[in-house]
């Protein structure tokens, strides 16, 4: 009985992945998954697995290299606890992991996760409850080496588990700004209660053709240094895709959130860092240490190109871009496709715009609107100083 019942999530499961699908084709809007018709199960309520029978149950860290294997199994590993990844922990195509209430994979100083699935043989976590934050996700911590999930499948995680705080509050998330570069490719983040990714803390390598859908809050939250690695190709939003049942499995928030403290990268041999327009505004804001002002430091060396129909909205925080000697921001939009910066709050001076101290700006076809709060003696949505 147990294993009917968890084969019958299972095949839920598989319906809303096919409804998300994440073949390098585009999906159609309309029918994500192809011509096939989902079919009658609830992908939002399945049937839960109860006392799931899985090949191996983890519950001890991983402090030198494993391999979890695809043992044919519904369930190949069952997660139970918080487990830390000290060395490197290495998952083989079409593996499923099933993770306990509560459950999260630390990967730590010297962990490495190498999870490589195939189109055909993805690699999946599957919450045990089919309930948005069952459990807390991926969290990256300290001097990790580098990681790479490609064509994995992440469902109901993004779990809160420290109230007030955004570390690793997300189905992928981080502690600190350390370690090297996490790729994520071809990977469908799914149905987290929080955010799908949280890469303000961690530091984004390959990013491509993901889709992060049904999540109450944001698809993706990164910061500054992240945002050259942002592609064209993955869903965002969640919008133009189902569930099963036909509800829209689009996010509950439709911005990029862009952690407005914090400096982009520096030019390298004056190679310049593109922000891309996505289909989805930028979100200004900084949710953790609200005591302290937002701002978005252009440092010398960083040189920033805006693309055309960019849209950012500031957060009720406010924003202030800041460009430094030797720093230049340039925004190029175009008529009709315009740049646009504006405020959540409708307001007159809601954000307080840019401040010039010895850096460029360039803009052309930009639209600015309610900046222009109060900045030391200054009042204007553009100051300069020497």
């Amino acid at each position: 009985m147990r294993k009917w019942r968890f084969l019958t999530l299972l095949t839920v499961l598989t319906l809303l992945l096919a409804a998300c699908g994440t073949s390098t084709d585009t999906p159609d809007p309309g029918n994500p998954g192809g011509p096939e018709e989902p079919g009658p199960e609830d992908p939002g309520n399945p049937d839960e697995p109860g006392e799931v029978t899985c090949t191996v149950t983890i519950d001890d860290d991983v402090t030198v290299m494993e391999t979890w294997i695809n043992s044919d199994s519904p369930c190949d590993y069952y997660l139970a606890g918080t487990i830390s990844v000290s060395s490197q922990l290495t998952i083989e195509p079409g593996t499923t992991i099933v993770a306990g209430k509560g459950t999260r994979l630390m990967i730590e100083d010297g962990g490495r996760l190498v999870a490589a699935g195939t189109a055909d043989a993805p690699i999946s976590f599957i919450g045990h409850l089919a309930v948005q934050g069952s459990w807390y996700g991926l969290c990256f911590n300290g001097d990790q080496l580098e990681s790479t999930l490609d064509h994995v499948d992440i469902f109901w995680a993004g779990g809160v588990s420290s109230g007030g705080s955004h570390v690793c509050r997300a189905a992928i998330g981080g502690v600190n700004d350390g370690g090297e570069v996490v790729n994520i490719t071809n990977s469908r983040i799914v149905g987290s209660y929080t955010t799908g990714i949280d890469a303000t803390e961690f530091t984004l390598g390959e990013f491509s053709n993901n889709i992060l859908a049904g999540h109450r809050e944001y698809g993706i939250r990164v910061s500054p240094e992240n945002m050259p690695a942002l592609d064209y190709d993955t869903n965002y939003g969640g919008n133009g895709l189902t569930m099963p049942d036909g509800s829209s499995a689009a996010n509950g928030k439709q911005y990029v959130y862009l952690d407005s403290t914090g400096t982009p990268p520096n030019a390298v041999d004056e190679d310049v860092q593109l922000w891309k327009n996505l289909g989805l505004p930028y979100y200004l804001n900084r949710d953790d240490y609200t005591y302290s002002t937002s701002a978005m430091w252009i440092s010398e060396d960083s040189v920033i190109l805006v693309e055309p129909g960019t849209h950012f909205v500031a957060g009720p925080g406010g924003v202030l871009f800041l460009i430094d000697g030797g720093g230049l921001f340039a925004m190029l939009g175009e008529e009709g496709n315009e740049i646009v910066f504006t405020s959540e709050v409708k307001v007159p001076g809601a954000w307080e715009g840019f401040w010039l101290a010895g850096g460029g700006l360039l803009a052309d076809h930009v639209i600015f609107e309610y900046g222009g709060s109060e900045l030391g003696s200054e009042q204007a949505i553009i100051g300069f100083s020497w």
